[in-house]
């Protein structure tokens, strides 16, 4: 009995240093700076939110899929939902990308240094025939 309780303890504690350090490896490989800027030089659209041209912090609020966007003076700010993309990305620096049909600038993505993530908002809609991509990019 007491070699039973002995080799069950020791594997509850094998498991929880597993789990500790599987969250660990995995809080390395996803973490970024919690907090960006990014001069954006025109009006643009969030969803069906329009916010103005201006400085914006960005802010990580709930891990890498939720950010708020918030005007430098702090009048105007915006959650912004994202889900990861499927597709790789080259290795770039970080950067919002916009998608502008018929004159009206909308989020797209925001890509970090090794991935993308797409607004929900935007999941499954594609750039159509005459829009065009305009890049910004995040300082830290």
């Amino acid at each position: 009995m007491k070699t039973y309780i002995r080799s069950t303890s020791a594997l509850i504690v094998m498991l929880f240093v597993a789990a500790l350090s599987f969250a660990q490896s995995d809080a390395d490989t996803t973490a970024t700076p919690t907090k960006r800027t990014a001069t954006i030089p025109f009006e643009f659209w969030v969803g069906d939110r329009q916010l103005p041209s201006g400085d914006y912090s960005i802010e990580s609020i709930d891990g890498p899929d939720v950010l708020l966007f918030r005007t430098k003076d702090g009048k105007k700010e915006e959650q912004v939902f994202l889900t990861p993309a499927i597709n790789p990305v080259p290795k770039s620096n970080p950067k919002l990308v916009f998608v502008i049909h018929e004159g009206r600038s909308t989020l797209a993505e925001v890509w970090g240094s090794n991935h993308k993530r797409i607004l929900t908002t935007r999941y499954g809609v594609f750039p159509e025939k005459g829009d065009t991509l305009r890049e910004v990019a995040l300082q830290q």
